[in-house]
């Protein structure tokens, strides 16, 4: 049993099924529909490599979430690539402006997302965060000291290339993703509605996207959240609750999935940052991630692995902003990749009033001494 008590109570905002928005998908057969997975499917889900590692890494669960239902999951799928040229499908050549160079990652910047384009036919993407530091002026023996922290990785999910799989769902952001940038410039999409909005996407099944595939349901984010948002509106309307981990509420078991159809538009919200904050965890929360996370050099293991968790959830349901916990942990300092897995998942990070600066109020008595504190 999972069930956190400090959620129970937000449980309520998550009742009606994908905000109550005009269905995309369906669960019952019917003339027509576009079949997405179930019986005599094996699909997959094109997405482009170069997208944010976020959203392919939410394509991965979208991908499963179709298995939890259906008993069969959904592979991802990136354009082939064969040197500087692209192979896609049927002879298509790739995307307008294909990206040109060496096969191996782009140098990391702050906060890079990249994605390994190898020349097989398998493509594991991965997420480089370099933490933030005022080098102005500094010595290299300073600079070692005022960095926050090291950088950090997160390999994530495995594209296929070439594969036999029927290609059902084409998924990216509007201006990072090259697949979704070829939809629209062949006119195949149009990003007119959502086109430099703030966590927007639309969702339509497209006729002959590329040579090939006869029908896809293609989801467009007008940023990586956006894009985030429109693929789990997928998964709460296949049957799968955004609390399906922490409140284990169960799966919708359905023998297959169509899409609608008709075309979502879903415009920026109306607040802006949405979340929640994981308020007085000691004793409760804290005792349950004693039992099922190894202790952080501090305390309490509320690590990245756990918190990977709670992003997931923010963003099934359509949040964006996080206060952790900090009464018995320090985000920043028990686990050196919380904060960047935030980064990575697109989630925005907060702290109470007792907690200014995102600097957790048990750091005092933990390192204050350092600094000539009293530890009081």
């Amino acid at each position: 049993m999972r069930t956190k008590s400090f959620l129970l109570a937000l449980l309520l905002a998550s009742s009606v099924t994908a905000f109550g928005q005009n269905a995309t998908v369906t669960t019952k057969a019917s003339p027509g529909l576009l079949q997405l997975a179930g019986s005599g499917i094996d699909g997959q889900i094109l997405v482009s490599a170069n997208d944010s590692w976020g959203v392919i890494r939410a394509a991965q669960d979208l991908a499963n979430d179709f298995g939890k239902v259906t008993g069969t999951n959904l592979t991802l799928e990136r354009p082939a690539r064969r040197g500087p040229q692209w192979v896609g499908w049927g002879g298509w050549n790739g995307p307008p402006h294909p990206p040109n160079g060496s096969e191996a990652p782009p140098p990391s910047s702050e906060h890079n997302k990249t994605a390994g384009l190898p020349a097989s036919r398998e493509t594991t993407v991965y997420y480089t965060y370099n933490p933030t530091t005022n080098y102005i002026n500094m010595s290299v023996a300073d600079r070692l000291k005022n960095t926050v922290g090291p950088a950090q990785n997160f390999t994530g999910p495995i594209l296929v290339s070439n594969s036999t799989r029927k290609t059902v769902i084409i998924v990216g952001t509007i201006g990072k993703s090259d697949v979704i940038d070829a939809l629209v410039v062949a006119q195949k999409i149009s990003d007119l509605p959502i086109h430099g909005k703030w966590e927007s996407y639309i969702a339509h099944v497209v006729d002959n996207p590329f040579p090939g595939i006869d029908r896809a349901f293609v989801i467009a984010g007008s940023d990586m959240r956006g894009t985030i948002y429109g693929i789990y509106d997928v998964s709460e309307q296949i049957g799968v609750s955004p609390w399906w981990w922490f409140a284990d509420v169960p799966i919708k078991k359905a023998e297959g999935v169509w899409a609608l159809g008709g075309r979502k538009t879903q415009c920026s919200p109306s607040v802006k940052y949405r979340g929640f904050f994981i308020n007085d965890e000691q004793p409760t929360l804290t005792n349950w991630i004693n039992d099922n996370y190894a202790l952080g050099p501090y305390g309490p293991g509320f690590n990245h692995y756990f918190y990977a968790r709670v992003f997931e959830l923010l963003l099934r349901l359509k949040a964006n902003y996080f206060w952790p916990a900090e009464w018995s942990s320090m985000f920043n300092v028990d686990d050196l990749a919380n904060q960047p897995l935030a980064d990575a998942y697109g989630i925005v990070m907060g702290s109470s009033h007792t907690e200014p600066m995102m600097r957790a109020s048990n750091e005092w008595p933990t390192f204050g001494s350092q600094y000539g504190g009293n530890g009081q």
